[in-house]
């Protein structure tokens, strides 16, 4: 319904459990959602990887950003799913708007 380029680099595949899965999603959805909502962006770029038995996702778009991140149901929302599953997020809202957030995993993989 909007015309927002989205890229995803996942280098490798993952098998995570339901709780893992619906955390991360909602975390691309609702970032997509504000990007389109609120920065007026045109490209979102997702990087999922693994590192130390965490997933760490990377999203940014080339929205407008903002000065004073404001904590609305999105950003609350996130931050609480992440903290559920005992990782972290973190907002920044210079040039775009950038989102990083490390979950703790008990993942297996292939490549």
């Amino acid at each position: 319904l909007s015309s927002i380029d989205v890229s995803l680099h996942q280098p490798d595949v993952y098998t995570l459990n339901v709780e893992e899965e619906i955390v991360i999603y909602r975390l691309i959805q609702e970032s997509i959602t504000n990007a389109v909502r609120h920065g007026n962006a045109k490209h979102v770029l997702v990087l999922i990887r693994s590192e130390d038995r965490h997933l760490l996702v990377h999203i940014h778009d080339d929205g407008r950003g903002c000065e004073n991140i404001q904590r609305g149901f999105g950003i609350t929302h996130m931050s609480e799913r992440v903290a559920l599953l005992g990782g972290s997020i973190s907002f920044d809202g210079k040039n775009g708007f950038t989102i990083d957030a490390k979950i703790p995993l008990s993942w297996e993989w292939s490549a």
